[in-house]
């Protein structure tokens, strides 16, 4: 489980996170969703130990992410598949990662099947299109078998296909018991990948539920759209 508890974060006079609460449970998948700037990424590197709160609390099976043993094993995370290192080919990247994560190598063709990677393993990743980074991206964060995984919009550059093949994954991941986290500026995608949905805006939670839960009380592209203004 991920726990998110009243946690602000301010740079100098600017507070990009006010006060927010979030949690994603074991056997679902739990969407962010908000637009551009709206604090998901910081929300999430906050999680992960990347970024220290300036109050309140973010921890991972209740602990905090660098009080984890075994962290790279235990979650599972891909927050800029761009930052990837260009000059290694896939599976040198995913060697790496192995090794450094003490993972057993034997996982790495697994996982590149897993991801519909194995026929691009061996091509340098600067010759890769953004969605072959976004699946090397996930083959990462799947590489360990991690309770816990995060993403931060992993639906960037998947097309309509793609973005099928991930809902199956990730609720396959969910019927497993994991606990998985997305983020996206994409109500509509969310809308198809996630069980729960957080909606954020400006730094602080406007939304919180089921689809179900959120559908009876409002509107939820209203809500969304209300916040966007501009994202329709």
């Amino acid at each position: 489980m991920i726990e998110i508890k009243n946690v602000t974060k301010s740079y100098r006079r600017r507070t990009v996170l006010d006060q927010i609460s979030l949690t994603a449970r074991p056997g679902e998948v739990t969407g962010f969703v908000g637009p551009n700037g709206a604090g998901k990424s910081t929300a999430l590197r906050t999680i992960l130990g990347l970024s220290r709160p300036s109050s309140g609390t973010a921890t991972i099976l209740g602990k905090p992410y660098a009080a984890l043993d075994h962290p790279a094993r235990r979650v599972g995370a891909m927050l800029d598949p761009e930052a990837l290192p260009g000059y290694l080919r896939g599976i040198d990247l995913l060697r790496w990662y192995a090794a450094a994560a003490g993972i057993d190598s034997a996982r790495i063709g697994q996982i590149l099947e897993r991801v519909e990677l194995a026929d691009n393993a061996r091509k340098r990743i600067n010759s890769y299109s953004l969605g072959m980074r976004q699946r090397l991206g996930l083959a990462v964060a799947l590489l360990g078998d991690a309770e816990i995984v995060i993403l931060d919009e992993p639906t960037n550059g998947l097309d309509p296909a793609g973005i099928r093949w991930l809902r199956e994954l990730l609720h396959q991941l969910a019927e497993h018991g994991r606990t998985v986290l997305l983020s996206s500026h994409l109500l509509s995608e969310v809308q198809q990948l996630a069980d729960h949905i957080v909606v954020i805006s400006r730094g602080t939670i406007v939304a919180d539920g089921t689809l179900t839960d959120l559908a009876g009380e409002d509107d939820l592209e209203s809500v969304f759209f209300d916040l966007t203004g501009d994202e329709r």
